[in-house]
């Protein structure tokens, strides 16, 4: 029931980074993908809507199914874990 301003919720704000409306959010997130890639949006603010999307897709989850309705999910922040890089450069090293 709610799923219907969800989704009007989520192509707005895809419009807004887009310039145009798009006529569904699965084609609003296709239309950002292209246009992160062709650099007319920024990274921040491409990941910044997916992962809006992703917690609204999660919350229509969750009032479907009473099995997740306690999961949480942690805050999506800017900082690069420096672990991860280093392990990322000792496989692509290995590759070598």
């Amino acid at each position: 029931r709610i799923g219907g301003l969800v989704e009007a919720a989520e192509i707005a704000e895809i419009a807004a980074l887009l310039g145009r409306t798009p006529s569904s959010v699965s084609v609003g997130r296709a239309g950002l993908a292209a246009a992160a890639g062709r650099g007319e949006i920024g990274e921040r603010e491409y990941v910044a809507q997916l992962w809006r999307g992703i917690k609204r897709d999660d919350h229509l989850t969750r009032t479907a199914s009473g099995a997740l309705s306690r999961r949480t999910w942690p805050p999506l922040t800017h900082s690069v874990e420096p672990h991860l890089h280093k392990e990322t450069e000792t496989v692509g090293h290995r590759n070598h």
